[in-house]
């Protein structure tokens, strides 16, 4: 099997070195651009890497290394045989990301019940909608209805819901929130999280039959956000990063979870009330008493899902206090968007043309190691490490996923488009 891997690997790679990727006439899978002065090498050839800025589109410095083909000389004749640099603009994007609220619908939750539907708009949506990051909230927990107590209703302009009370029959969406309605108890959250997923417990109102996955961004960052008084007792943390990871690559793999687990529980509060604990700080077992609040358990279960996601622990007694804690749980998800795995293909100088085939990716991570380039994989079925593909449908660069984990770990990436004269396919894994 291998060996016929290979095989057609190579018959493919070497019809492709019979395409000319500095040519000023158009073919398939090709984009314009002029002739202009030699000075590449080979698929790494020099560049200018890209500075970025803040926010979340930063525009950088994008080189178009055109190099030359077989047999032509660096200095060529000029005209079409020549190859040379070219630059132009990018922008780096952020990740989007898709952030799951799970709230404990108990009978002891009401006033804090009340205080996310105060802050989830004003403090957390808000500080979202301000920094320019692409998010989308999805809900957990009962929706409110007439004479039911500890459930909620999120209104706008997070939700389409004008105003509670009166309150509405049923949840209503925007692009960016979606609920998922049904009772969260005490002790079993995270099994219905991993349960409604997929539908396989349906939510009460048949709005997602096929379950809130249904609602995730492929290309998103995933953020969960417990809210609870208790503990788990019917599923342990490394049991529900197994057993969500299984369900959706999207949250990476049980030996490498890509979410990240906040986590607002009866866990005691620190000297100063609303600061969290963090990952590097053990899990605790005293318990918060602000507002005279009476909790059932420090929640060790979700604290140990913080600590292994590098997510935030915050004491629920502070319920008076939510907007501070919104705030600094939406500054995090904000702090920590990664940048996206996608590009788009920038339009080449006029007039000449540039085979997409012979595409490669320069990233340097700005750690002071230098810059690495990516190889071409020629679908995402055959992706390996270091590489990318081009997405047929969109007709955009998208890294590997090894790669874009990489990618994003990086302190102050800057990443270049380089498209050369050679193809830059890389071997498919055996």
């Amino acid at each position: 099997m291998a060996s016929t891997v290979v095989s057609r690997w190579g018959q493919r790679l070497a019809a492709l070195a019979l395409l000319s990727g500095c040519s000023a006439s158009s073919g398939p899978g090709s984009t314009s651009s002029p002739p202009t002065q030699s000075t590449g090498g080979a698929t790494g050839a020099s560049h200018q890497p890209s500075p970025t800025a803040g926010g979340t589109a930063q525009a950088g410095t994008l080189s178009i290394d055109v190099v030359p083909n077989a047999g032509t000389s660096a200095g060529g004749t000029g005209g079409v045989d020549a190859c040379a640099t070219q630059q132009a603009d990018a922008l780096l994007e952020r990740q989007p990301v898709d952030i799951i609220v799970t709230i404990d619908n108990s009978g002891s939750m009401q006033d804090e019940i009340d205080a996310v539907e105060s802050n989830i708009n004003t403090k957390f949506a808000n500080i979202l909608q301000s920094s320019g990051v692409d998010f989308r909230v999805i809900l957990v927990s009962r929706h409110e209805k007439k004479g039911r107590q500890t459930s909620i209703c999120v209104t706008a302009p997070l939700s389409a819901n004008t105003a509670c009370p009166p309150t509405p029959d049923r949840p209503a969406f925007t692009e960016r929130f979606y609920q998922y309605s049904l009772k969260v108890d005490s002790l079993n959250s995270l099994v219905l999280l991993v349960d409604t997923l997929d539908a396989t417990e349906p939510d009460e109102f048949k709005l997602a039959p096929m379950g809130w996955g249904a609602w995730l961004r492929p290309n998103a960052k995933k953020v969960i956000l417990e809210i609870t008084d208790d503990n788990s007792t019917e599923m342990t943390a490394s049991d529900f990063i197994a057993k969500l990871t299984a369900k959706s690559l999207q949250f990476g793999t049980a030996a490498a979870p890509t979410f990240t687990f906040h986590s607002i529980t009866g866990i005691g509060e620190k000297p100063q009330a609303t600061e969290p604990w963090l990952p590097s700080e053990p899990v605790q077992t005293s318990l918060c008493t602000g507002n005279d609040d009476t909790v059932e358990n420090s929640g060790p279960v979700y604290q140990e899902l913080s600590r292994t996601t590098g997510g935030l622990r915050f004491p629920l007694c502070q319920f008076s206090a939510f907007d501070a804690v919104f705030e600094k749980i939406a500054n995090d998800v904000v702090s920590h968007a990664a940048i996206a795995c996608e590009f788009v293909i920038p339009e080449p100088p006029r007039g000449q043309d540039l085979d997409l085939s012979k595409v490669a990716v320069s990233y340097d991570a700005g750690d002071g190691q230098g810059a690495k380039t990516f190889g071409q994989a020629m679908t995402a079925a055959e992706c390996v490490p270091d590489a990318f593909y081009i997405d047929a449908a969109t007709n955009k660069i998208q890294l590997c996923p090894e790669t874009c984990s990489s990618a994003q770990s990086g302190a102050n990436p800057k990443i270049d488009v380089l498209f050369t004269c050679e193809p830059t396919f890389v071997k498919p894994p055996a």
